[in-house]
């Protein structure tokens, strides 16, 4: 296995979990391959009934359509524009509220004159967050044109390129005088968190063990950050100190009410647009009690 997926300690809990069952369904459960990612994931490698599928963001959806996947980490725009009927596991997620810190648009001029934007394809939330930025707060459309980044460089003549993940700390585009954070601008605007991806899983899916041993995973990996950040952070090019402050003081893990409302808000605003057709309500998953 790759070992940017390896646990950074030896963590127990989702084990114990399925520990003195029969062997349950082997759950293929795909999940971001960046680094904001791996307090989610912390122990998954060591459960024999779980295959990790490493992909990026806009791969999530595909593979669940699919049936590659029986869950995955998946943006949250793609909760509304899914054919296939999802649930979501609400045991933890990709969120901010304030500073995000790798949802970024590097800009050759202030926000209220960007009417084209080159997106990272790697991203779904992010560029619908951006139009519906724009929308809130300038009353304008951006375009969009879909852009490879960290591998091509930007045109010359490039307005602003929206990049996301490890590429903004390893290799953002350079010569763009403006940086905005979306997570900053989304909450400076709304005064609610903002959540990128969820855990989602497929109508076939055994969600009540997922929801277990998720939940492990999210529990072991916030307790652990600071392993977490020695183990990992220079494979996906992050300073120690960078990691600790990002993981700490940056991202949120734990899904709560607050999420879900800054979450619906999105949504709204995201179907206002056009970005998606109409707002469907999303099922969530309720944990059974012993």
């Amino acid at each position: 296995m790759n070992n940017l997926w390896k646990s950074p300690y030896r963590s127990q809990s989702p084990h114990r979990a399925l520990t003195g069952r029969r062997r349950l369904h082997r759950h293929r459960v795909a999940a971001v391959s960046f680094f904001n990612a791996k307090p989610l994931l912390a122990g998954l490698d060591d459960v024999p009934e779980i295959e990790l599928l490493p992909a990026v963001p806009s791969r999530m959806l595909p593979l669940l359509s699919d049936g590659h996947a029986d869950a995955a980490l998946l943006p949250v725009i793609d909760l509304q524009r899914s054919v296939l009927p999802l649930t979501v596991i609400p045991v933890g997620c990709l969120s901010s509220a304030g500073t995000v810190l790798t949802v970024r648009i590097f800009s050759q001029v202030r926000p209220v004159r960007i009417h084209t934007l080159l997106a990272d394809t790697d991203s779904h939330t992010s560029v619908a967050l951006a139009q519906v930025l724009w929308h809130m707060q300038f009353n304008r459309r951006l375009r969009i044109i879909p852009y490879t980044a960290g591998r091509h460089d930007p045109a010359e003549d490039a307005q602003a390129v929206l990049v996301i993940g490890d590429k903004v700390i390893n290799n953002p585009p350079i010569g763009f005088d403006f940086q905005f954070d979306l997570g900053r601008m989304w909450f400076e605007l709304t005064g609610l968190p903002f959540t990128f991806a969820v855990w989602a899983a497929g109508p076939t899916a055994h969600a009540n063990e997922l929801y277990r041993v998720l939940a492990a995973a999210r529990r072991d990996g916030t307790e652990n950050l600071h392993e977490i950040v020695l183990a990992h952070g220079p494979q996906y090019g992050w300073p120690d100190d960078l990691a600790q402050r990002y993981y700490t003081k940056c991202l949120q893990y734990d899904f709560t009410a607050a999420h879900r409302e800054g979450m619906d808000e999105f949504f709204h605003y995201a179907a206002e647009i056009g970005a998606v057709d109409g707002v469907k309500r999303v099922k969530y998953y309720a944990p059974r009690v012993a």
